[in-house]
């Protein structure tokens, strides 16, 4: 290092403090100037020479042009990374800064603008990306398919839908309601409706319909869980003895985890 001289006159005295802050911060290579870089600017890393007789650790400015002597071995570390959150087009990074994109992160290898990480392997470093997808649990009880208050629906001797839902498979708690009202204004008549899942009845009600002016409505509620192995339907089926018809037929289908018995 060259050393600085100079001779202060009674105008020059006021920038003493100045000078000294200049000689303190400069360091004289080769005829030229270089600022220090510790940690490297571009690798964001410190060097330093170890004596090899007393250990001594001396840092050093790699970046400036500073070696280790013979007698020393050279060693280097990091300065530990910069969370900075997500990565954005806008923001200028340096060697040790962490991002996140895209669901992955990444630490800055060198300084950059506008560098995409995972378009730019010589400026990025991959740290960890997500893992495969894995396979979909149990669904919960709150999975529910609703088909609520449906109009009017005619039958005659023949089971006929009156309500359907599409399900996908799986286990369910299915109910279905209605009111049963038998078209005869003067004889009991005879209803039933059922609860099917996927082709099989999972429950049923049978009703005596009363004529009309004698209370010939009849409320029904049907509830049962069963389990569906492949897409299938949900169904409210009734019949009447002679004719009539199901008021307000609504059914709902709740995915459930698992079904248990007593």
């Amino acid at each position: 290092m060259l050393a600085l001289t100079s001779r202060l006159t009674s105008r020059s005295r006021g920038l003493t403090g100045f000078v000294v802050g200049v000689v303190a911060t400069l360091t004289i290579v080769g005829g030229g100037v270089a600022i220090a870089a510790i940690p490297s600017t571009t690798t964001a890393k410190f060097n330093g020479c170890v004596s090899k007789d007393t250990g001594v650790l001396r840092v050093i400015n790699y970046q400036a042009g500073k070696r280790c002597k013979k007698s020393e071995k050279g060693i280097s570390w990091a300065q530990g990374w910069s969370y900075k959150g997500l990565w954005r087009a806008t923001t200028s990074y340096r060697p040790g800064d962490v991002v996140l994109d895209n669901g992955s992160s990444y630490v800055a290898r060198t300084a950059s603008l506008a560098k995409s990480p995972p378009s730019d392997a010589s400026r990025w470093g991959l740290l960890a990306s997500p893992g495969p997808q894995g396979a979909t649990g149990p669904a919960g009880p709150s999975e529910a398919y609703s088909a609520p208050d449906g109009p009017l629906h005619l039958t005659g001797t023949a089971f006929s839908t009156a309500r359907s839902l599409a399900l996908p498979a799986g286990t369910y708690s299915v109910t279905a309601t209605g009111v049963a009202d038998g078209d005869s204004e003067t004889v009991l008549t005879g209803a039933t409706c059922r609860l099917v899942l996927g082709g099989t009845v999972i429950d049923r009600a049978d009703m005596s319909v009363l004529p009309d002016g004698a209370g010939d409505k009849d409320a029904f509620s049907l509830n049962a869980a069963a389990t569906l192995s492949a897409p299938g339907t949900a169904e409210l089926q009734c019949s009447f003895a002679e004719s009539g018809k199901v008021l307000s037929p609504s059914l709902v289908a709740i995915r459930v985890g698992s079904v248990s018995t007593p």
